[in-house]
């Protein structure tokens, strides 16, 4: 979170899907789970052109108290890990549900002729 909580909003990242706090930051990687444009949120969090580099409290008050940080090329390690960990880990659920249907349904049946 520490990461990309200062990042300039761009198209998709806004004040609803940021990682200003804990709790939008949760909600974003949420919908980044669920595949709603994961990639351009990673895309606005990576390096920009219209951000300050090393903004300290005095640039911070002249900008409105608005966070002007850059990104970081890191979020292309984080996106990709993350939606590849996400995707697995939702695969193997629906295999197991699955599984059990079927032992369920293998157990209901083995005494009917």
């Amino acid at each position: 979170m520490n990461v990309f909580c200062g990042v300039v909003y761009h198209d998709i990242l806004s004040s609803q899907a940021d990682f200003s706090n804990i709790g939008i930051a949760v909600f974003t990687l949420f919908r980044c789970s669920t595949g709603e444009d994961w990639n351009k949120i990673m895309h606005d969090l990576t390096v920009q052109d219209d951000c300050i580099n090393d903004q300290d409290y005095e640039t911070f008050i002249k900008n409105d108290r608005q966070p002007r940080a850059c990104g970081s090329n890191f979020a292309i390690f984080y996106f990709l890990a993350f939606t590849i960990i996400i995707a697995w880990l939702i695969m193997n659920l629906s295999v197991a549900a699955v599984i059990e249907g079927l032992e369920n349904a293998k157990e209901q049946n083995s005494g009917v002729i």
